[in-house]
Formats: structure tokens, C-alpha cells, sequence
């Protein structure tokens, strides 16, 4: 039997057996680690800063594709059908902070213990990490409408590499930060300051580079900006 728990804002996954007449639990969370106290500790500390993170809020809602491996009755609410089954196979989009639980926590079908049983749903690769998408940012990842993909794309993105231990896009969406950042940076460092200490125009007003970066970069380009407006204006006053 499997039980999650929330605990200030991270999942922790006890699972109960008996071996041998003895029973026994395990605790693990939802990266796979198992232990007891030392995992409680590490998922406390993973999640405490983004608990109250409103864009980690937002990431989190955001729907991915999923398959039901088990029929499920009574569950047809979430497909738009109350009081109907969920047939095993059904594909559904299902919000992220549910459906890694789902993709995690198994069920016990044909009398299979927990720890080999399949777990409730299968997570599917979401067409923002399709192969064509992968491609585009390997064409040029500067000239990319991240924010049209994706309002949260490199949360999303982290979050799936950490799930799936996936290296390919790992090492993909790693390169993008490296040249998006060059882009960004080059428009934060032409902002102009006058001798009075009066901001001139931003650069980026106009620019059609603002309306592609994600709420990340947005938060990245704004501490960027700030920082060279004041060095500008602390090398004029000096």
C-alpha cells in the first residue's frame, strides 16, 4: 500500500509491505530516492523556496498528456463525463503537479505488490519537448518564440530532465540558456544613462526579442538591467 503526504509543499511517498510476515515501510520521494529521515530533510530543503514561488505555482498547473494503465471508476469527471469510468488506455491531459503523482505511485492489479505494480498513469512527452521543437532550438535558439511554446518553459523543462533523467534535452536546453543569455545581455547592457542620472530609452522597447523570453528570462533580463543601469550611473557620478 502506498500513501503520499504533502509536507510544506514537498511529496513523500510511504509505502507499506510485509516480508515474510513482517511489515515493513519505506519512505521515498517523488525523484525516486528512498531512505528516511535524510530524504524527508533533502525534499524539505528542495522545496522550500519554491513553495510560495508563484511561477512555480503556474509551472506546476500547467496540463501534460497522460495514459491510464488501470480502468478507474468513478473518475470520468476528469475527462468531462461524472459518475463514468476512466478506461484503461484513456489518454488525458492532466496537470502537472497531479500527474507526476499518478506516474508515480503504482497500482496493484492481478495481485502485484506495490513495488512492482505500474503506476497509475504514464506520463507522455508534451509537444513542447517534441522533436521538432528540440530541432528548432538546435537551428537557432535566440530566434525562438519561447514564450508562445511556453509561458514557463525552463521550469517545465527542469522539472522534466528531473523526473525522466532525460540528457538529451538537458544538454539542449542548456546550450539554449547559454545563447539566449548572450542575446539578453547585449540588451541589457546598452541601456543609456544620462549625466543627470535620468534614464534614457531601454533599448529593448521595441525590440521583438522581449516578447519571446520566458517569465524566467523576463526575471534574469530585469536584475541584468538593473545592475548595469547602476554601474553606468555610479561610473558617471564618479
Amino acid at each position: 500500500m502506498a500513501e503520499i503526504y504533502n509536507i510544506r509543499g514537498c511529496l513523500l511517498i510511504f509505502r507499506t509491505s510485509r516480508v515474510e510476515g513482517t511489515q515493513k515501510v519505506s519512505i521515498s520521494d517523488e525523484l525516486g530516492n528512498t531512505g528516511s529521515l535524510n530524504v524527508v530533510q533533502r525534499a524539505i530543503e528542495r522545496y522550500r523556496m519554491g513553495y510560495y514561488d508563484i511561477d512555480d505555482v503556474l509551472a506546476d498547473s500547467v496540463e501534460f498528456p497522460c495514459k491510464f494503465q488501470y480502468f478507474l471508476p468513478g473518475l470520468g469527471y476528469l475527462e468531462g463525463n461524472p459518475g463514468k469510468p476512466i478506461e484503461k488506455n484513456c489518454r488525458l491531459d492532466l496537470p502537472l503537479w497531479l500527474a507526476r503523482i499518478l506516474a508515480i505511485v503504482g497500482g496493484d492489479e492481478a495481485g502485484q505488490v506495490d513495488e512492482e505494480a505500474l503506476p497509475f498513469v504514464e506520463l507522455l512527452r508534451p509537444e513542447m519537448f517534441s522533436p521538432k521543437v528540440v530541432n528548432a532550438i538546435k537551428a537557432g535558439a535566440s530566434d525562438l518564440d519561447l514564450h508562445t511554446i511556453n509561458a514557463h518553459f525552463y521550469s517545465l523543462a527542469v522539472k522534466w530532465i528531473t523526473l525522466f533523467g532525460d540528457e538529451e534535452l538537458a544538454g539542449v536546453v542548456s546550450e539554449m540558456v547559454l545563447e539566449r543569455s548572450l542575446e539578453m545581455n547585449g540588451h541589457a547592457s546598452s541601456v543609456a544613462v544620462q549625466a543627470a542620472g535620468v534614464e534614457a530609452q531601454s533599448s529593448l522597447i521595441g525590440s521583438p526579442f522581449l516578447i519571446t523570453m520566458d517569465e524566467s528570462e523576463k526575471q534574469l533580463y530585469r536584475l541584468a538591467h538593473d545592475s548595469y543601469k547602476r554601474t553606468k550611473k555610479w561610473i558617471i557620478q564618479t
